[in-house]
C-alpha cells in the first residue's frame, strides 16, 4: 500500500491546490441568485485577465474537447476549409473532429518533434490566391510531444499575406503555464479548459472570442445549441448562464485567477521555464533524449522524453507508480510505449520537481531492475536532482533556493540508500562487494594518491563480484560498472546510513562543500564504522556489503 501524497506528474489534470480544494467545498447555491451573480461576474471577469484579452471569455461546463467543439460550431461552416498542421495527437484529434463536421482539413503533415513552422503556413495561405481558407488552426502547446508552436509568429506570417482566415488556437495546456497574448496576437479564437495551468479538476471549457469571430458565428450555418457563443453572452453579462452552471467549479474557478493574478503572471510563466529547464537538465544527465527537437519550441509545461531502444515506456512508468506513488504520462498513438511524460505545471515549485526527477532516475534503481538510462552515475548523481538542482540554484530567482536543493538531494540520496537496503534484505542477496569493472578497462579509475584497484576475487555468482584494494583505498568518485558494462551503485548496511551514504557518495553538504574522506578526498575511510565494513582473514584490505540487480 502507498504511504504519502500521490506525485500527479502528469501533463495534465494538474494537482488542484488546497486553497482551491478548500474554495470548492461550499454549499451549492441558487444559481439565479444575486450571490451567484457577483460570482459569475468575478470569474468571467478574471479568465479575461489570464487569456489577456479585453473581450468575451465564454465557459462551458464541459472538457477541452467540448471547447473545441464550440470554436468549430460559432464559426465554420460544412464544406469549409481549414488549415492544420500535425504537431502532435491532439492536433490530430482536433483534425478528426472538424472532418466529422464536414469541413476539408488541408493537414501539414509532421514528424511530432517540433510545433507549426510559420514559413509553412505563410506558403500555404499565400498560395490560397481564391481566399478559400476560412481558419489557421493550431496547438499551442502540444501535450503529447511537448512543442509549443510560435502563435506569434504565425500571427505576422498571416498577416503578411493579408489572408483573411480567423487564427484559432488550442492552448488547453498552456493557457496559464506559457506566456499567452490572445488580443496581441490577434488570436480570433482561444480554447481552453480548467484542469492543467487554471489548476482546477476537469469540467470547464473555454473560449476567448474576437469581434472577428463573433461576425462569424452570425454568418455561420453550423447547426448548434449548447455550445452557442451568442446565447452564452447574453447572460453572461450579468453573470449567469442559459443552463445550469458547474457552480462548484466557479468557486475554485475564482481563487484560481486569484492566485495566478497574485504571483504575477510573467513570474507564472518564468517558474514554469526554470522548472523545464532544470527536467531537461537531468534529462540530459540521464542520457536520455528529449523528444522536442527544436529548444525554441521546447514547453515549459511538460517535458517528453524518449526511452532507449529495447525498453518499454510503459513498463518503466508502472515501475515507477508501483516503487514511488508517481504517475507520469504515457506516450500517446504514434509514440505509445516510446515516450514518457514528466509533467511540470500548475502548482509545482522546485522542490516538488526534484522530488518527481528523484523518482524518475532512481525508480527502476530502487526496485532492482535494469534502469532505462544509458549513463548510470554514483547514487548522488543517478536521479538527476543534482544537475536540476544545480540549476534551480543558479537561475536568479532561484538562488535562495540554493541550499534547500542541495539539502533535499542529500536527503533523497539518504531515503534511496535506504529503499535499496530494504530490497536488499526482501531478496534475501548473499552479502556482496563493492562492483567495479577492472583497472586495466578503466585506466581514468585512480584514487588521488594513484592507487588502482584490483579484484582479488571474482565471480562469486552470476552477477557477483568482490574488489580488493591496495592499502585500503578506492578511487575518488569511482563509477561502479560490472562485467556487462552495467551501472551499479553501492548499498549502505543498516548503522547511521546517512552518514555513511556522505561518504560513500561524496555528497556535499548544505553549504556546498564537498565532504572528504580522511584519505585526500577518497570515496571511504580508511575507519569503517561498525557494521559498514568488514576486514579480511590476515589483515587484508576491507570490503563493503554492495548490491546486486
Amino acid at each position: 500500500m502507498h504511504q504519502g501524497r500521490h506525485f500527479l506528474q502528469i501533463p495534465g489534470p494538474s494537482p488542484v491546490p488546497e486553497r482551491v480544494l478548500r474554495a470548492m467545498d461550499m454549499p451549492v447555491i441558487d444559481h439565479r441568485s444575486a450571490e451567484f451573480g457577483e460570482l459569475g461576474r468575478a470569474v468571467l471577469e478574471g479568465s479575461q485577465k489570464i487569456f489577456q484579452t479585453a473581450g468575451p471569455v465564454v465557459i462551458f461546463p464541459s472538457s477541452g474537447t467540448g471547447a473545441w467543439e464550440a470554436a468549430i460550431v460559432n464559426t465554420m461552416s460544412p464544406g469549409d476549409r481549414v488549415l492544420m498542421v500535425e504537431t502532435g495527437h491532439f492536433a490530430t484529434l482536433w483534425r478528426q473532429m472538424a472532418g466529422r463536421f464536414g469541413i476539408e482539413v488541408d493537414f501539414v503533415p509532421g514528424d511530432w518533434r517540433r510545433g507549426a513552422d510559420p514559413a509553412v503556413i505563410e506558403v500555404k495561405l499565400a498560395e490560397d490566391k481564391a481566399r478559400a481558407i476560412k481558419a489557421v488552426m493550431v496547438v499551442h502547446n502540444e501535450t503529447s510531444t511537448g512543442a509549443t508552436s510560435r502563435i506569434a509568429e504565425i500571427r505576422a506570417a498571416i498577416d503578411r499575406t493579408a489572408h483573411p482566415a480567423l487564427l484559432m488556437v488550442d492552448t488547453i495546456s498552456s493557457l496559464g503555464s506559457v506566456d499567452y497574448r490572445h488580443d496581441e496576437w490577434k488570436v480570433d479564437v482561444s480554447v481552453s479548459c480548467s484542469q492543467k495551468g487554471f489548476m482546477l479538476p476537469p469540467g470547464l471549457g473555454f473560449n476567448a472570442i474576437s469581434e472577428k469571430a463573433r461576425a462569424a458565428a452570425k454568418t455561420n450555418k453550423m447547426p448548434r445549441s449548447y455550445f452557442d457563443w451568442e446565447e452564452m453572452l447574453k447572460p453572461n453579462a450579468n453573470g449567469f448562464f442559459p443552463y445550469t452552471p458547474a457552480t462548484n467549479l466557479l468557486y475554485g474557478l475564482r481563487v484560481a485567477n486569484a492566485m495566478l493574478l497574485e504571483e504575477g503572471l510573467d513570474n507564472v510563466f518564468a517558474r514554469h521555464q526554470r522548472l523545464a529547464a532544470a527536467t531537461r537538465a537531468a534529462v540530459s544527465h540521464w542520457g536520455l533524449e528529449i523528444l522536442c527537437q527544436e529548444p525554441s519550441e521546447f514547453s515549459p509545461v511538460l517535458t517528453a522524453v524518449l526511452m532507449p531502444p529495447g525498453h518499454d515506456a510503459d513498463q518503466f512508468r508502472k515501475i515507477v507508480l508501483d516503487n514511488y506513488n508517481m504517475s507520469l504520462g504515457s506516450g500517446l498513438s504514434k509514440v505509445a510505449g516510446k515516450v514518457f511524460r514528466i509533467g511540470h505545471l500548475g502548482e509545482c515549485n522546485a522542490l516538488t520537481l526534484l522530488g518527481a526527477l528523484t523518482g524518475v532516475g532512481d525508480g527502476p534503481v530502487g526496485c532492482g531492475r535494469a534502469a532505462p538510462l544509458r549513463r548510470r552515475r554514483r547514487c548522488d548523481e543517478a536521479s538527476g536532482a543534482a544537475p536540476a538542482g544545480q540549476y534551480l540554484a543558479a537561475s536568479e530567482s532561484g538562488r535562495h533556493l540554493s541550499r534547500a536543493v542541495q539539502a533535499l538531494s542529500q536527503l533523497a540520496a539518504a531515503v534511496l540508500q535506504e529503499q535499496l537496503q530494504s530490497r536488499h534484505r526482501e531478496l534475501g542477496a548473499v552479502r556482496l562487494r563493492l562492483l567495479l569493472r577492472r583497472a586495466g578497462d578503466r585506466p581514468d579509475v585512480v584514487d588521488p594518491d594513484g592507487y588502482r584497484p584490483e579484484i582479488f576475487r571474482h565471480r562469486l555468482g552470476t552477477h557477483e563480484h568482490r574488489l580488493g584494494l591496495r592499502r585500503h583505498r578506492v578511487a575518488a568518485r569511482c563509477r561502479l560498472r560490472d562485467r556487462r558494462d552495467r551501472q551499479l551503485v553501492p548499498a549502505v548496511p543498516d548503522v547511521d546510513g546517512a552518514a555513511a551514504a556522505r561518504w560513500l557518495l561524496r555528497l556535499p553538504d548544505a553549504s556546498g562543500a564537498p565532504v572528504h574522506g580522511v584519505h585526500g578526498g577518497a570515496c571511504l575511510p580508511e575507519r569503517w564504522w561498525p557494521g559498514v565494513g568488514e576486514a579480511r582473514p590476515g589483515g587484508g584490505p576491507p570490503v563493503m556489503h554492495g548490491w546486486r540487480l
